[in-house]
Parts: C-alpha cells; sequence; structure tokens
C-alpha cells in the first residue's frame, strides 16, 4: 500500500499538534496585546475568537475519531466574551489573570512542539532505518 509522502504530514496526530501550536501562537499574541496594553484606557482584554475555538473543538473531535478535516480552521483574535471588572479608567485587563494565561500557554505550546518534534524524529528513524537517535 502506497500512501506516498503527503499523506505522511496529514495524519491526525500531525494535524492536531498543527491545530495547536497555531491556536497557542495565536493566543500568545492576544496576552502579549493585553499585557501591552494594561495601562490603556478603555482597552477591552482580547482573546482567541469563539468561532475559532469552535472550529478549533470540532476539528479535534473530527481528528479524534481519525478523520482529518479538509481544513484546518485559522487561529482569530478578538474582543473576549470574559471581560474582568473594569478598573477606573475602563481597562478590563488583569495582569495577575494575564500572567497565569501566559504560563499555562507557554507550557501547551511546548507539550505540542515536544510531540511534533517526537513524531518528526519517528518518521526521521524510519527512513532512515535507524532505531535510535
Amino acid at each position: 500500500m502506497n500512501i506516498g509522502i503527503p499523506a505522511l504530514f496529514n495524519q491526525p496526530t500531525t494535524k492536531s499538534l498543527e491545530l495547536s501550536l497555531n491556536a497557542t501562537a495565536a493566543r500568545q499574541g492576544a496576552i502579549g496585546n493585553n499585557i501591552a496594553n494594561l495601562n490603556t484606557p478603555k482597552y477591552r482584554r482580547v482573546d482567541l475568537s469563539t468561532h475559532f475555538e469552535g472550529q478549533f473543538r470540532e476539528a479535534m473531535k473530527s481528528m479524534n475519531g481519525g478523520t482529518v478535516p479538509t481544513q484546518i480552521p485559522k487561529a482569530s483574535i478578538t474582543e473576549s466574551r470574559f471581560q474582568n471588572p473594569e478598573k477606573l479608567d475602563g481597562n478590563t485587563v488583569n495582569l495577575d489573570q494575564e500572567i497565569v494565561a501566559l504560563q499555562e500557554n507557554a507550557a501547551m505550546h511546548e507539550f505540542a512542539t515536544k510531540m511534533l518534534s517526537k513524531n518528526y524524529n519517528s518518521l526521521n528513524m524510519a527512513i532512515t532505518g535507524r532505531t535510535s537517535q
């Protein structure tokens, strides 16, 4: 059975890790925007869009079933539906909350990166015929 080279990179595991990396990168941008605008009057906290989060969940469900979706959703940032109480200047960013989100996001990104690296190392070992790195 010849599945071809493109099929090796279109596996559910690879695509789910790619999707996770895209999501964590976009969330990193949102958190960075929030921290950078901590003292900007009337700034509203941002995060990944609810539309993307829904598409992300659906894509992950289909990949858990072994099916790769035909279209991988693109992460987008919008005003967060979860706003903190406004400060006197109308800003809704809470630095403590953003630091926690930053740490959680970094851990998820590191995990997905390591898993993708292991996946590619396995492919490399299969191609080269080596049994260990």
